[in-house]
């Protein structure tokens, strides 16, 4: 029975058209049109699962490699900024042979201090006895260098060694200095610019930006917080202590040291004096129970005035005053294992 249109309810012909209307049956229209639908329909869900599809798998990708990331930064990474913004960074890492018990190296970068600690301005220092105070420094203009050893990411309480150099960098003077530290739990912190040619009260200024600054961003041992330098550094790091005995809990000085008295030359044979360099502490019995590390050598020219000084400190009571000399020792900071043992004497550990 041949299928009739709708509208005029005749026959369609044999090519599917009404002879009024000459249009196809609708049936066959709305068939055809049902098979459109349905095949964009396929179409669009396709589409949509290829797109669902292919998230989750770079999701999976993206965690993989965060999780890389993360494991990554906790052994090599650059410290973020304690106090102000990263100036330059840059990050190195070396291992030794051996199993996962190896002490790991510590990171470095370049920061800049943001803000100064009010402990540092003139008023303060003059009042703890300083007596030459003149410059002054501005915050943001002053950078430091860092190094931090990785657990100390994690929350752990480290201490601190802040070097004050008799040049103008604060970097590590030996890159084995960082085993040493690490396996001290110590974090470094060398303000930059602190050289023997810079105001004495700046240089300590500085080194109790460092305190300030590590604090703000690690679990400070406030017990262990420690202030050294070499030559001229050494002698600005031991005012350091003499005026801060509350900041600083002992002092590392390699191949260098003056006094606030004068005091006798026993290590000349012509004797004579060697002159007060600086005022009397206002804290000074505190100061004398802290400890001082003086690592030294016979080639070392300033090897006669370090013993003078220690023999002063002495007659003046200091509590634990100790020289380590070394015969190959000149004038240069400790080799690592002189570093070591020295250390572990401020810890009271030997």
């Amino acid at each position: 029975m041949r299928e009739r249109c709708l509208q005029h309810g005749l026959a369609v012909g044999p090519d599917g058209k009404c002879v009024l209307c000459h249009s196809r049956a609708p049936e066959q229209q709305s068939s055809k049109l049902g098979l459109v639908i349905a095949a964009f329909l396929l179409v669009v869900a396709a589409v949509v699962v290829w797109k669902i599809a292919r998230s989750q798998i770079d999701r999976q990708f993206a965690q993989v490699e965060l999780a890389d990331t993360v494991s990554e930064s906790q052994t090599s990474a650059v410290a973020p900024p304690l106090s102000g913004s990263p100036t330059g960074a840059n990050s190195s890492r070396r291992s030794e042979t051996g199993t996962h018990s190896q002490v790991p190296t510590a990171p470095t970068g370049q920061y800049t201090f943001s803000e100064r600690d009010p402990r540092g301005l003139a008023p303060q220092l003059r009042a703890r006895g300083e007596t030459d105070v003149v410059g002054e420094y501005l915050p943001g203009k002053e950078s430091y260098e860092l190094v931090v050893p990785p657990a100390a990411f994690s929350g752990q309480p480290h201490g601190l060694l802040v070097w004050i150099n008799s040049g103008p960098s604060g970097s590590l003077p030996n890159p084995e200095w960082k085993k040493v530290l690490s396996a001290h739990r110590l974090v470094w912190a060398g303000p930059n610019r602190v050289g023997n040619d810079r105001e004495v009260a700046l240089r300590v200024g500085l080194a109790l930006d460092a305190v300030s600054a590590i604090n703000q961003r690690f679990t400070l041992d406030r017990e262990r917080v420690y202030v050294s330098g070499f030559s001229g550094g050494a002698k600005s790091a031991f005012r350091a202590l003499l005026y801060y005995p509350d900041v600083f809990r002992g002092a590392l000085l390699a191949s260098g040291a003056e006094y606030f008295r004068p005091l006798p030359v026993h290590s000349r044979p012509q004797g004579g004096t060697w002159p007060a360099r600086y005022g009397i502490p206002s804290d000074l019995a505190l100061a004398k129970c802290r400890p001082v590390a003086l690592t030294t050598g016979p080639n070392d020219f300033n090897f006669g005035q370090i013993s003078d000084v220690v023999s002063g400190m002495l007659e003046d009571r200091f509590a634990r005053v100790q020289i380590f000399s070394w015969q190959d020792l000149g004038h240069a900071p400790p080799p690592a294992d002189a570093l070591d043992r020295a250390l572990t004497w401020l810890d009271g550990r030997q």
